[in-house]
């Protein structure tokens, strides 16, 4: 009986990675600057895409549920008529840094151009390699991105089949029309975004996107001048990309979710260091001067 119990425990373990999704997500839809959408029809939609996005099993690997990337979705609806959502949406994720209580943000994008249908009780429906709506494309998309780069993180050109995933879900969803899915449309949408990572000459950010994490913070406990340095590097090859495609929204990708960290990351750095991060940051970004004044003087 003991054997008996021990085996469907396993089997039960091994049915719970098998069928995990990959993704832990927080899920809020608000309607605060609208009066167009009920709030019972805002909680459904909110259930439904959370039970979506978190009980969905979007690729073939095991999972264990310790390994889910957590991440964090907030729709803002801005009209609700006749079933078609106006919203923007913010998409963000984070990965634990190695040997550390901290948590680093991955992504921080605003999307703007989100428009879709729903209708109180639809259900979403998952179908590989298949647009089913033109809400789960923009989730699905999002959840490969999500993926794509959590896995550039941890491995030179991990994500690659999330990017390739996600390139069919632009493909697919563009032939149906729809806002955001061409990139000739805009060069801050998610067509141009995923084109950016992907596309020559700016897919070096991914090579980035390693370098920062797992030669940068990934280290920083063990040799905090070596983390840095790399760091370094990275923002000197960002300005180097900045200036061969000064239209690339991936500048934009890296402020949004790193400008605030890089002011612990050179609290306690070297003068010269910081002068130089100070430097290549003010060229990146020179509307970011209050931020950038926390590197150069961190006791303010």
């Amino acid at each position: 009986m003991k054997r008996l119990l021990l085996t469907l425990v396993a089997f039960a373990a091994a049915v719970a990675v098998a069928l995990c999704s990959e993704l832990n997500c927080k899920v809020e839809v608000n309607v605060s600057r609208t009066e167009t959408m009920p709030a019972d029809v805002a909680r459904q939609l909110q259930e439904a895409i959370s039970e979506y996005v978190n009980t969905t099993s979007f690729t073939e690997l095991r999972i264990a549920p310790g390994e889910r990337i957590d991440c964090r979705m907030f729709i803002d609806v801005e009209s609700y008529a006749d079933e078609k959502v106006t919203a923007v949406l913010t998409v963000q994720s984070t990965r634990p840094v190695y040997d550390s209580s901290y948590t680093t943000t991955l992504l921080n994008v605003k999307d703007s151009e989100v428009e879709f249908t729903y209708s109180p009780g639809q259900p979403l429906v998952f179908a590989r390699d298949a647009v089913d709506s033109d809400l789960t494309a923009l989730l699905d998309f999002y959840v490969y991105l999500i993926m794509a780069v959590d896995s550039d993180s941890f491995a030179p050109d991990g994500g690659t089949p999330f990017y390739e995933a996600a390139s069919q879900i632009v493909s697919l969803a563009r032939a149906a029309g729809g806002k955001g899915w061409r990139a000739i449309d805009s060069p801050r949408n998610r067509a141009s975004l995923l084109a950016a990572l992907t596309e020559q000459p700016t897919t070096s950010f991914r090579r980035m996107i390693y370098d920062y994490h797992r030669r940068g913070l990934d280290i920083m406990t063990v040799s905090p001048d070596k983390g840095r340095a790399a760091i370094g590097r990275t923002l000197s090859q960002l300005r180097e990309l900045a200036s061969q495609s000064p239209m690339t929204p991936l500048v934009g990708l890296f402020r949004d979710a790193k400008l605030d960290e890089l002011t612990g990351v050179y609290s306690k750095a070297s003068d010269d260091e910081r002068r130089e991060a100070v430097a290549l940051l003010t060229t990146l970004y020179p509307s970011e001067s209050a931020v950038i004044e926390k590197i150069k003087n961190p006791q303010k």
